[in-house]
């Protein structure tokens, strides 16, 4: 770890070991730091408490548990008051999952237990109060990494980094309609600065390890692939383990062999259409997008995924494949974090017993009124600002304040139904949408004193292909747009 202080913006966060964190930074002088922390992953328990006191004698001689002690969390979040729950402390990030099923059979139905499954790296940042490409002072001391953060989640006029873009291309000499992994390679081709660059020479040993040199030289940050998760990155690990290349095979900063594995994707059904979502195939110290594979790079571009993943702490490899509902709860997750309001595992709350009556009166949202067929005049248009983000937030609407326990005669109730809404205590949804929906009408205000195009500094480039090679100029990142400038 550099003993020195190190500024900049946080571009990787992942572990690197038992109870290690890895940190990238991009420095303000250019240079690229790897630094490392031990950090304590904690889970927490909660139960009756002669359950909890019994705990930690059925769990001597477990190799994930390691110190733990009593503390007061909401652990019901439904009610007002904390609970005494059992903290642990997890000696290593990999066995956790196993860990919480062991707490699980242990208590035989009785234990409830909070904050397994959220991933290191976020938990990390909810901890730490970081953001992807935040722009921070990091000083090492004897408790760890000390972070001085320089700007704001809430900002909307934020300086960002100058990334090294590269884009990744493999062409298959295939035999049959569609590429296979026994297909050898026929050529590699290297996208960055405005240079091609081709390998083609050699046999396929030597095409892997000059693919490895040039990216070691170029340094990029960011490597955008078409279908990289889907068949690209696992059809080079491939091609490197079957010539015996696979240990240094290295793309990323961190010196991880690239795995191809046999992780399955997802199929999934939505509005009547069936979809597959291929498995996340990441690199560790750079950033790797998949363009077939992303909904806010393709929906925004690159500055769009920056906004969502500062603003709702999701790293920037995940936040690329992630729907814009996944991207939302890690904002809900850092507010309950926070708020000290615990998470919980596997636990399934039915929704209470509604009669005909109340389905009727409630189940309004999918009720389309048919408009009389015709020309008519005097025709109104009513606009509503984020209509049902903004009922929640001014009426402080959320799982845990409606039909509240602590508010019976509340004078907020729901129209028709009569439902009691909390007035002592905010909810988290509410608390979540303030930032969103704050920084929304911010540049709805930008947009509209600035036009659509004002505030942009046009690039030579971007209107014949954009810097970033085969992005669309309109969102080529060498602009300025106000919601982001670049460093010098």
């Amino acid at each position: 770890m550099e003993s020195m202080s190190v500024r900049g913006w946080i571009l990787d966060v992942y572990p690197c070991g038992p109870r290690d964190v890895a940190v990238w930074i991009i420095g303000e002088d250019g240079k690229r730091v790897r630094l490392v922390e031990n950090y304590t992953r904690r889970i927490y328990v909660y139960g009756r408490l002669e359950e909890l006191e019994n705990l930690p004698r059925k769990l001597a001689g477990s190799r994930s548990m390691g110190a733990y002690r009593f503390t007061q969390k909401y652990a019901d979040f439904m009610e007002a008051s904390k609970k005494q729950v059992l903290e642990i402390d997890v000696t290593e990030y990999g066995r956790l999952p196993f860990f919480a099923r062991k707490l699980l059979r242990l208590g035989g139905g009785k234990l409830q237990v909070y904050n397994v499954d959220i991933p290191v790296s976020q938990a990390y940042m909810y901890d730490k109060d970081l953001f992807p490409l935040s722009n921070v002072q990091v000083e090492p001391s004897k408790n760890g990494l000390r972070y001085t953060p320089l700007d704001s989640v809430e900002d909307t006029d934020y300086e960002l980094p100058n990334l090294k873009i590269m884009w990744l291309n493999v062409m298959v000499e295939k035999d049959a309609s569609a590429p296979r992994f026994r297909d050898p390679i026929k050529s590699i081709t290297l996208e960055f600065d405005g240079e091609n660059v081709v390998l083609d020479g050699g046999d396929e040993v030597d095409k892997l390890h000059e693919l490895v040199q040039k990216v070691r030289e170029e340094d990029p940050d960011i490597i955008f692939t078409r279908g990289g998760d889907a068949f690209l990155m696992p059809y080079l690990a491939y091609r490197a383990y079957v010539n015996n290349a696979l240990k240094g095979f290295v793309l990323s900063r961190d010196n991880i062999p690239l795995r191809g594995g046999r992780r399955h994707g997802r199929t999934f059904f939505s509005y009547g259409r069936v979809y597959y979502k291929a498995p996340l195939r990441r690199l560790f110290g750079r950033i790797h997008i998949d363009v077939e594979n992303t909904f806010i790079y393709r929906a925004c571009g690159l500055e769009g995924l920056f906004e969502v993943s500062r603003t709702c702490r999701v790293p920037l490899h995940r936040a690329s494949r992630a729907s814009i509902g996944s991207i939302m709860s890690s904002l809900q997750l850092y507010t309950a974090w926070k708020s000290e309001t615990l998470i919980p595992w596997k636990r399934h709350v039915p929704e209470s017993f509604k009669s005909a009556w109340e389905l009727l009166v409630a189940d309004r949202g999918g009720f389309i009124f048919e408009p009389k067929m015709g020309f008519h005049t005097d025709v109104f248009e009513v606009d509503f600002a984020s209509m049902y983000p903004m009922l929640m937030l001014r009426n402080n609407i959320s799982a845990e304040t409606v039909l509240c326990k602590c508010c019976p005669d509340s004078p907020l109730k729901v129209p028709e139904l009569g439902y009691n809404i909390c007035v002592k205590r905010r909810g988290i949804v509410p608390k979540t949408l303030e930032l969103l929906l704050r920084k929304r009408l911010r540049y709805k205000e930008l947009r509209d004193l600035k036009g659509a195009t004002a505030g942009f500094e046009g690039c030579p480039s971007a209107r014949s292909r954009g810097k970033l090679g085969r992005i669309p100029s309109q969102q080529c990142t060498c602009l300025k747009p106000p919601w982001g400038r670049r460093s010098a």
